[in-house]
């Protein structure tokens, strides 16, 4: 009988369990429309969160959609952070802030409470005393859930109602799910951006690098490509490579200054250098300077406006110029992008230091070239001194860029014009030796003279000042012919501007 009955038991078991498998004729509904709808909803979430196309603000507009249908809220947004704080980048309903805007997170928001904690909050009721929120009264249910990456809040789902209750628990969990979801996505978004900005940057170097092989004695393409590459990548309006001369700084490169040249332009290829500027202050300080907003700078010039960059290119100790970079409106630089503007000075800092070699070898080359030639001349004119004293004026004239040099020689106590080369004027008659004149003093003296604008100098020399300006020259210098120490006459170097010789 008990094994009977054990038949009969099982019989029944399959009778009632067969028209279980007929399919039901009652419309899908309640808990298992809504769990069908999750899986939807999840399934085309990681369909997104798999194409590497879907940026992170694309995939947190699914995921705010996405909640809104299972969850039901009367507004929701999603906060991202970035290098420059906090960003709304999704939202749905009515939400006092919109789309795009920047934000702070502070504790008087459910956002900003999870955003700085990293912590989940509910509130269920927000007219309780624990709540102490903004905006209570047309809010009551609240609920922010952070998104968070190596400890760190980097985004913030946040969701409300106006009506109390609170979310379900079901609802909250699936929240938390996509906001797993979405950190995954936050992060492989940020390796992806980073990969391909630090393939941006070894590029842009490489393309720095490439200048420099390709023009070694040459240095206005590689600042060309310096200040290229610089604005592109730091998205920056205007980049500049400047250098000191003479108390100012002189343009040598710029990108994104229109009209440089143009009569009115503010734009200008001397500036000062001062603490009004980033690269005035990067030169005195000799230091990075990053100025975040000019505007609110209390030593700018006035007017100034926007985020403003000055990293000096220093060889040596020594200052030798300053890259320059703009944004407008104000948004500061992040730390890998002045990590590249450094790297962009070591290699113009590098490309400086090779045509300095290369201009003192050359200038040692026409050293000995030019040296070479005069012994020639005096081995050939062992009897005349005239063809020497012409080598010796040409050769100066073209190794120091003089516009004219004369040799003078002590004669009857007098100085006399014996030889001269270029194309400034110079008169035939003798002169005194006295300290009226460059060349003169340099003869009473012994030793080389050099008046940058001799033309300004009538008080110390007012014969040399005289004939300076009857005869068009400015900066002038000369040097003794010294013969068993004593001075028989002097080389003089004449210049049509003022421009000191080295």
């Amino acid at each position: 009988m008990r094994a009977g009955t054990k038949k009969t038991v099982k019989t029944v078991t399959e009778k009632k369990a067969a028209p279980k498998r007929v399919p039901s004729k009652r419309p899908v509904g309640g808990l298992r429309d809504d769990a069908r709808r999750q899986l939807d909803t999840v399934a085309k979430v990681m369909r997104a969160l798999a194409d590497p196309r879907a940026t992170v603000d694309h995939v947190a507009e699914m995921i705010v959609r996405a909640v809104t249908k299972l969850a039901t809220p009367d507004s929701a947004a999603f906060f991202r952070r970035d290098d420059d704080g906090w960003l709304l980048a999704a939202t749905y309903g009515t939400t006092p802030n919109k789309k795009g805007d920047r934000m702070t997170a502070e504790p008087d928001s459910v956002w900003g409470r999870a955003a700085l904690s990293g912590s989940r909050f509910h509130y269920a009721d927000t007219r309780r005393p624990e709540a102490k929120l903004a905006r209570t009264r047309d809010r009551l249910t609240r609920l922010a859930v952070p998104i968070v990456r190596d400890g760190n809040a980097i985004g913030v789902l946040a969701l409300s109602r106006h009506e109390a209750g609170g979310f379900d628990a079901s609802t909250i969990g699936l929240i938390e799910t996509f906001a797993d979801q979405l950190a995954v996505a936050m992060t492989n978004a940020r390796l992806l951006t980073e990969t391909k900005d630090a393939l941006a940057r070894q590029v842009a170097t490489s393309d720095v690098l490439n200048a420099i092989s390709t023009s070694a004695f040459e240095l206005q393409p590689v600042f060309q490509t310096i200040v290229d590459r610089a604005a592109r990548l730091c998205n920056a309006e205007q980049a500049m490579i400047l250098k000191p001369d003479a108390g100012e700084l002189v343009l040598l490169a710029a990108t994104g200054i229109p009209d440089l040249d143009a009569p009115g332009s503010p734009a200008r290829r001397r500036r000062p250098i001062d603490r009004t500027t980033g690269f005035g202050r990067a030169v005195l300080d000799r230091r990075l300077t990053h100025i975040p907003d000019a505007a609110a700078d209390p030593h700018t010039i006035p007017g100034l406006t926007g985020t403003r960059l000055g990293v000096p290119i220093v060889r040596n100790g020594e200052v030798i110029g300053v890259i320059a970079l703009t944004r407008n409106p104000a948004r500061p630089f992040s730390t890998a992008e002045l990590d590249l503007v450094r790297t962009f000075s070591d290699q113009a800092a590098i490309a400086i230091e090779n045509v300095r070699l290369f201009n003192e070898t050359k200038e040692a080359l026409e050293q000995q070239t030019a040296t070479s030639e005069i012994l020639r001349v005096i081995a050939a004119s062992p009897s005349d001194i005239a063809p020497v004293l012409d080598a010796i004026a040409k050769s100066t004239a073209q190794f120091c860029a003089a516009e004219n040099v004369t040799v003078v020689l002590v004669e009857d106590g007098t100085l006399h014009p014996r030889s001269s080369f270029g194309g400034l004027r110079w008169g035939v008659a003798p002169y005194p030796v006295d300290r009226t004149t460059v060349s003169g003093r340099s003869v009473v003296d012994g030793r080389t003279v050099q008046v940058v604008d001799l033309q300004a100098s009538a008080d110390e020399y007012p014969r040399g000042s005289a004939q300076a300006i009857a005869m068009g020259h400015r900066t002038a210098m000369a040097t003794p012919l010294v013969r068993e120490g004593r001075a028989i006459g002097a080389l003089l170097l004449r210049r049509s501007e003022v421009r000191a010789f080295s």
